[in-house]
């Protein structure tokens, strides 16, 4: 069979555009002149199918719930059998040359069975190390029966993929360590797609001597914000007098209920917690915009958030907890670290930042902006593109 090496099938089980891997990856190859197909979940104000031009998006009507494993795993088989479908069916349609599975999960690339047959080649985009992932979720460790499941169906994944791209050199490294060929593996940092951002609003209007932090994207529990809301107002209880604080929390997610009740139940004074919710794009920039800096107070040492990228982007300085995968990239004059799920030291510095503001704010967005300048889309889209040119599967790092 005669397969188009400038047509690609993407898969996402997410929505587009609002799910903005997906919607960066899909702009990166139309603008390179790519014919792509899209199968992704449906909004419910949006069509089933939709053809934009060089796009055509073909839309799956299942609601996606984030906090129920159980419901997750369903949402996951449900989404499978839909794949199992349509996957081989639009490959004999359009007769893509790649098609691109991003998870979770993994074993989704198995709906493309009849195309790697066939002779197609077959991306898998891991976006998490989804063993750790559970592992935080079910706070067990990896001998657990359930984590070895999820092991082994990592490894038969990995296997069947013709390539895999992977978000980070130290995410390349602990697959290998799992005996997953690294020489499939292309490494495309998870940052963001700059030209989402490029919209002219104006900064959110801010109180006077009022300190503005952010966080936005997904609200999880292993974003460790319960442990922010704590060092607020272990901050507020010893900086008398405490200058006047909001934290905005952008975003939707399964644990924000349990948030806005700890929230409640600290009972601040000076410190304001807003719930924003799900926002615009160009409401997200106006408050990234007036934000004086982002908090990253993440639990998982593996995690390397496209969030924190978008602050580097805006040049907005940053405090975050010290894990593996940032500090890789980032060093000590860029961000300002503290340590993971430690209260005190998450207070000490919000304090210190709060404290002297304006030197810290033009000494960290200067490095982070200069660090984020070696790893930006720019860059990235090179590596991601490269995935679809070449034939040798070289291990970008």
């Amino acid at each position: 069979m005669k397969l188009d090496p400038k047509h690609i099938l993407v898969v996402r089980r997410d929505a587009y555009p609002q799910e903005t891997h997906v919607l960066r990856n899909v702009t990166t190859l139309l603008e390179a002149g790519f014919e792509v197909e899209l199968i992704c979940l449906k909004e419910p104000d949006q069509p089933y199918i939709e053809h934009n031009d060089h796009l055509r998006i073909f839309r799956v009507p299942l609601e996606h719930r984030r906090g129920n494993l159980w419901r997750t795993f369903v949402e996951y088989w449900i989404f499978f059998f839909v794949l199992a479908f349509l996957v081989p069916l639009r490959f004999l349609v359009s007769k893509p040359k790649s098609i691109e599975i991003d998870t979770m999960p993994n074993f989704l690339v198995f709906s493309a069975l009849l195309p790697r047959l066939l002779g197609a080649r077959v991306v898998l985009y891991m976006f998490e190390l989804i063993p750790e992932t559970y592992c935080e979720k079910l706070k067990v460790g990896m001998s657990h029966p359930i984590v070895r499941m999820i092991r082994l169906e990592e490894k038969l994944s990995a296997m069947f993929a013709s390539r895999i791209v992977v978000y980070h050199e130290l995410m390349a490294e602990a697959l290998g360590k799992r005996g997953i060929d690294v020489g499939k593996m292309h490494v495309v940092y998870n940052v963001p797609l700059e030209d989402r951002y490029s919209i002219e609003v104006p900064a959110e209007p801010r109180d006077a001597g009022k300190v503005y932090f952010i966080h936005h994207g997904l609200v999880a529990e292993h974003y460790g914000l319960q442990y922010l809301l704590q060092a607020l107002k272990t901050l507020e209880d010893q900086l008398k007098p405490c200058s006047p604080i909001q934290l905005d929390i952008v975003g939707k997610g399964e644990y924000i209920p349990q948030l806005e009740t700890l929230a409640e139940r600290l009972k601040f004074h000076t410190v304001q917690v807003v719930f924003w919710g799900y926002v615009s794009d160009e409401k997200l920039v106006a408050l990234l915009r007036r934000a004086d800096a982002g908090v990253l107070p993440l639990l998982s040492n593996i995690l390397s958030p496209n969030k924190l990228f978008d602050f580097a982007y805006f040049r907005k300085p940053v405090l975050c907890s010290r894990v593996d995968a940032i500090a890789y990239h980032f060093p000590e004059e860029a961000i300002l670290y503290f340590a993971k799920g430690d209260i005190a030291d998450i207070a000490a510095k919000l304090q210190a930042f709060i404290l002297n503001k304006d030197d810290l704010s033009n000494s960290l967005s200067a490095n982070i902006a200069k660090t984020y300048e070696k790893i930006s889309w720019r860059s990235q889209k090179t590596r991601y593109l490269s995935i679809y040119a070449d034939e040798r599967n070289p291990l970008h790092g």
